[in-house]
């Protein structure tokens, strides 16, 4: 069965967690070049219950990912690095593809106002996450609702579960997909940071696979969105757009 491109996937997903989001940019260079789109709406993003998964919004678990999405008030400003590769083949192995153009890179800072987490891209507004006694809602422009993460998690736990409708200008057809996303594993280190949470997000097609990874008390330290088209043979064909955190030395 032959898919169209749906590179739009990694926009939606990027609004579910808290990613270094200056790779948005470079996900909306990858739109404009590939993809022709009336119109990407949601749907009930409070759904949490369907054939496939189970979002449990709950007030304890084993993670208060509060601990771990968010920064520490002492560390407000943060330096990412943006690559994108192409070519890949093969998304769940290491190896990127080949990097497409230089290394770009952005400046996120961070406000606290009350139970709100206010993130800004270079300056400009970005993402709101308000902190709720079960779950942390993720507010941008693109979207007409507040998204729901779990705060509480389990390992394996499923942490959101996203409805979303993408419109193709040139036939006016839609098509319907979902983004899950959970709560994969606790890591040690990572990056040389220590008490790493692994997020993996997928779409249903399995034509876009996320992963976020967050240490406690410093936020996201890298993030690797795939987005892949898929030929009549079955064929994989993806970029990597690789956001990493960058440390002073």
């Amino acid at each position: 069965m032959k898919h169209k491109k749906l590179t739009i996937l990694a926009t939606t997903t990027m609004l579910l967690f808290l990613c270094g989001c200056g790779g948005s940019d470079t996900v909306a260079q990858v739109l404009d070049d590939s993809e022709k789109v009336t119109e990407l709406s949601d749907q009930d993003d409070n759904t949490t219950d369907n054939s496939a998964i189970t979002v449990e919004f709950k007030t304890e678990g084993t993670y208060d990912l509060s601990d771990y999405l968010f920064s520490l008030p002492t560390l407000t400003q943060k330096t990412f690095s943006v690559k994108t590769y192409t070519d890949d083949t093969d998304p769940t192995d290491t190896v990127y593809g080949t990097q497409d153009g230089t290394t770009s890179f952005y400046t996120q800072t961070y406000d606290i106002d009350g139970n709100q987490r206010i993130y800004k891209e270079d300056g400009e507004i970005d993402t709101t996450y308000t902190l709720l006694d079960d779950r942390i809602q993720s507010e941008d422009t693109s979207v007409s609702q507040p998204v729901d993460i779990a705060r509480f998690a389990d390992t394996g736990n499923y942490l959101s579960d996203t409805n979303r409708t993408l419109t193709y200008k040139d036939t006016n057809t839609a098509v319907n997909f979902k983004i899950q996303c959970r709560l994969k594993e606790q890591l040690a280190s990572k990056n040389n940071f220590q008490d790493v949470l692994q997020i993996f997000c997928q779409s249903d097609n399995e034509l876009y696979n996320g992963e976020f990874f967050y240490a406690k008390g410093i936020g996201s330290i890298l993030e690797i969105n795939s987005l892949c088209t898929q030929d009549t043979a079955g064929d994989l064909n993806c970029t990597n757009i690789v956001s990493e955190y960058r440390t002073l030395n």
